[in-house]
């Protein structure tokens, strides 16, 4: 029979092609009479792939009874819905668990196993028998065996749950997994207390820190990112344990962990070493409502996919939403579902999946009835959606972009850098397109590299950064980069010096020249009196809505050295003791002679190109409240001519355009996507890794 494999992120069987495009059905919540008149809207849209979770405590319907085969319920007939879906042609993505969340009690699992946390021997005892008793009936449908199961998810949104197993984990009183993970993590007991500033004479003896009050005291930074490294790693070993588990059992397909959108209980970087795909689950308020940064961050998430997994999967991409939760997200509208995935694509995702796609009991907003009608407000847009990820084939697309910005995990855990960081703030404001950069992986390497982190970076971390600028790379900090190890000790691998001062914010308006562009800037500065490189030079300028008195004009003009740039092998590094702002972002590309391949002159719209051979698909958002035509500035080295053809790949219509900037509509809060067709495109190599 053939593999299964991951590869060009794609998912194949064989050699055939299976487009992970897919939408979540529940057959125990349906009444299987409406099973085949659902599952007819769902390939009306266009689908090919069908997810579903296998709920542990409904099959076993009484301890140590299970029914698989509809005896004790029709619902629970698992292996009739699996063989409809068979014969209809439709590929599955199956969820057994154990875990599976869905507004379930215990999140689905038993009473007598959700006592136990998912590490403890007494779980996985009780898990292990489920897995013995589901496993033999989904085996004969892996498409590895001539069926149509072509991934398989071995947990659901793995969490420690620590606040309610506090004690039996060892973060309370009493020892535990706690410091069974110190005791990975540090060498001796000496180790530890040069780390945490203690005294402790065996393991057993330390306490774990959630949060600190205490910030300035020796060690409590270095113990609260253990608090932190103990939830990423306890949930590796489970997944681990739940993947080796499942393939002891002989499930051969794929195996993907999904994770909430947060970053903060999962290291998503060290759940993709465990299994073959990691996918994100995310349910934004309609139109991103819900606070002024929610579409960044959503892009945001979403981008950090491209550097950890193999294709860039949602594993639940919001369909409707549970009751309850609705009062979070608002009635979710035709509209919003074209935004979202409209800025997935750009984000550069491969591949998702609807939850649900199909309404059940206690979930509003899906585009199919329980009954297996269509919802006359949404049906279409789906419809629309899917024929425009088939015209665009997402899976073949290049990015075009030589932007990267960092992103560490352990920043975002601890620190919630990807709300609060400045960096990613004032990308999205200059509406640049970027892929990230872990330093903990190296992946996904760009010619200019944007530090968006905390202070803090461990040697390995560290040392990866350092080679992306000796390897040819260009490096930017501003008044955030890394001079502490992840234990809160000195260590700057970067060799940057500290400012020999620092200027108050109060009334600093300053201007930078950088790539013939003058930025001005305001905020506190660093100085530097002898900088390592060439100096870089801001001059003190009045604020022109500032106060008319003679005071302003006493500072007009002081010039400061508010960094420099320095060269390392055979790339270059540039520190800048100033705010990030949109407008010091582009002059860097332009003055680091790194092109911006599509950028919005709109406000408010984001926009990215990509590349299929030699067809470019240009992809655009409007996050405002009001309709635009967004004027997107392409780079002109990718045509040798002016004129172009814009096809909508929505409307299908056709207009025209001159190179390098193109007008393209867009509804407020929506998205779109335009196929550029120029009779001379460009032979110019296409953006990669450099020097790798």
């Amino acid at each position: 029979m053939p593999p299964v494999t991951l590869r060009r992120r794609r998912l194949y069987v064989g050699d055939q092609a299976v487009p992970l495009f897919s939408g979540e059905v529940h057959y125990w919540r349906l009444a299987p009479e409406y099973w085949r008149a659902a599952l007819e809207q769902v390939r009306g849209l266009g689908l090919k792939v069908v997810g579903t979770y296998v709920p542990w405590a409904y099959h076993e319907y009484a301890r140590g009874s299970y029914d698989f085969h509809g005896l004790t319920s029709p619902q629970r007939n698992l292996v009739g819905f699996l063989n409809l879906l068979t014969d209809m042609g439709f590929w599955i993505i199956i969820r057994p668990g154990p875990y599976l969340y869905g507004e379930w009690e215990n999140g689905g699992v038993p009473a007598y196993a959700a006592r136990h946390h998912r590490l403890s021997t007494s779980f996985q005892r009780l898990a292990r028998t489920w897995m013995e008793q589901v496993t033999p009936v989904l085996l004969p449908y892996l498409a590895t065996r001539g069926g149509r199961i072509v991934l398989w998810q071995p947990d659901n949104e793995i969490d420690p749950f620590s606040c309610w197993f506090e004690r039996e984990q060892g973060l309370d009183d009493v020892p535990g997994l706690f410091h069974q993970f110190l005791q990975e993590r540090y060498q001796s007991i000496a180790e530890l207390n040069a780390a945490w500033g203690t005294h402790y004479t065996k393991f057993a003896e330390a306490r774990a820190w959630a949060e600190s009050p205490f910030t300035l005291e020796r060690g409590c930074f270095a113990r609260v990112l253990d608090w932190w490294r103990f939830q990423h790693w306890s949930v590796v070993q489970y997944g681990r344990w739940c993947a080796n588990q499942y393939r002891g059992l002989g499930v051969d397909v794929p195996l993907y962990l999904n994770y909430y959108p947060g970053m903060d209980v999962q290291n998503w970087r060290e759940m993709a070493k465990v299994v073959d795909l990691v996918a994100i689950d995310t349910y934004p308020a309609n139109e991103f409502s819900n606070s002024p940064d929610a579409h960044r961050i959503f892009l945001d998430t979403l981008r950090y996919q491209r550097s950890v997994s193999p294709l860039p999967f949602i594993g639940e991409f919001e369909c409707g939403i549970f009751h309850g939760y609705h009062q979070q997200t608002g009635v979710l509208s035709a509209n919003h579902y074209r935004l979202m995935a409209c800025s997935a694509l750009l984000a550069g995702i491969a591949g998702w999946n609807w939850y649900m796609l199909v309404n059940r009991d206690n979930w509003y907003f899906s585009p199919i009835h329980e009954r297996g009608r269509p919802h006359p407000e949404l049906y279409g847009t789906f419809q629309q959606i899917v024929q425009v990820v088939k015209k665009l084939s997402p899976p073949d697309l290049e990015k075009l972009t030589d932007t990267a910005l960092t992103l560490e995990p352990l920043h975002v855990a601890a620190s919630g850098t990807i709300r609060t960081d400045p960096v990613l703030a004032a990308a999205y404001s200059a509406g640049l397109d970027y892929d990230f950069f872990d330093p903990g992986n190296g992946q996904v390497p760009r010619r200019l590299l944007f530090y968006s982190g905390a202070q803090w970076l461990d040697q390995a971390g560290q040392q990866r950064l350092l080679e992306h600028v000796v390897k040819g790379g260009i490096l930017v900090v501003f008044k955030n980069y890394p001079r502490l190890d992840g234990a809160g000790q000195p260590l700057n691998l970067l060799n940057i010096p500290l400012p020999d001062g620092v200027l108050t914010k109060l009334a600093k308006r300053v201007a930078i020249d950088l790539g013939g562009m003058h930025v001005i800037c305001a905020g506190a500065l660093l100085v530097y009196d002898h900088p390592p490189g060439t100096a870089i030079t801001a001059v003190q300028e009045q604020d022109p809505d500032g106060e008319p008195d003679q005071w302003p004009q006493l500072y007009a003009g002081r010039r400061h050295t508010v960094g420099y740039i320095q060269r390392w092998g055979q790339g270059t590094l540039v520190v800048l003791g100033v705010d990030p702002t949109p407008d010091l972002l582009i002059a860097l590309h332009h003055h680091c002679n790194v092109p911006i391949y599509a950028r919005s002159l709109t406000p408010g719209v984001q926009a990215a190109l990509f590349r299929r051979g030699r067809r470019y698909f240009l992809i655009a958002v409007n996050n405002g409240n009001e309709s635009k035509y967004a004027v997107v500035r392409l780079d002109p080295t990718l045509f040798r001519q002016r004129s172009c053809r814009l096809v909508d790949l929505w409307e299908g219509t056709t207009s025209s355009a001159l190179l390098p900037d193109v007008a393209v509509p867009l509804s407020r809060k929506s998205g779109g996507v335009w196929e550029i067709q120029a009779t001379k495109p460009s032979t110019r190599h296409p953006p990669g890794a450099y020097g790798r």
